[in-house]
């Protein structure tokens, strides 16, 4: 599945890179974007939980079809496991690349980073034995630009999370998990202002 979304980048990436674009087009595009998000992740089996969370972002956009952003988010309930009330927070850094056409633009969007649990008796207990594991995001972003400098973005995206060979305990049968690699979904919605 991994696969499909890079093929479809690198497929966006080249269509923005050998489309010549217009001066017009180039001069219309915000440069910078800083914002704020409401964020929601999915941990799938065996790390359940998940939960709403806040973030910051920042971007800047080499041209009007390709940029670089960066965010941190954290969430506060998110859980792990069967434990409620521990904060999770994950920061990711990558490139989007698609279509802009006067004040809307439409991505994909591909983000390496990291996500952290928090040591707490529950994690301890099931063996997680690192707290800090790689994180992947890739997915869509749906972007609108208002004219006195403020944005709303969507994304939608599916966050790899790579917990290589940490196992985990089933508490109820004592069975060991191999975690490997796990798909989460995520839900965010921000805004913010544009330069």
């Amino acid at each position: 599945m991994r696969s499909h979304y890079i093929q479809a980048l690198v497929v966006c990436v080249s269509l923005c890179v050998l489309r010549p674009a217009s001066s017009r087009a180039q001069a219309d595009y915000p440069r910078i974007e800083t914002g704020m998000q409401l964020s929601a992740l999915v941990l799938n089996s065996p790390v359940n939980g998940g939960g709403l969370g806040v973030g910051a972002r920042f971007g800047y956009n080499l041209t009007s079809h390709f940029g670089l952003e960066g965010e941190v988010n954290r969430f506060p309930g998110a859980g792990t496991f069967n434990t409620p009330n521990a904060s999770v927070t994950d920061g990711l850094f990558g490139v989007k690349a698609g279509l802009f056409a006067r004040d809307t633009g439409l991505f994909l969007k591909a983000r390496p980073g990291f996500i952290h649990f928090p040591r707490n008796g529950d994690t301890q207990a099931r063996g997680l034995a690192h707290l800090d594991h790689f994180a992947f995001d890739v997915g869509l972003v749906g972007e609108r630009y208002f004219p006195n400098h403020f944005y709303v973005r969507l994304d939608l995206s599916d966050t790899l999370l790579a917990f290589g060979d940490d196992h985990v305990t089933d508490t109820a049968t004592g069975q060991l998990t191999r975690l490997g690699t796990r798909n989460n979904a995520t839900l965010a919605i921000g805004f913010g202002v544009h330069f």
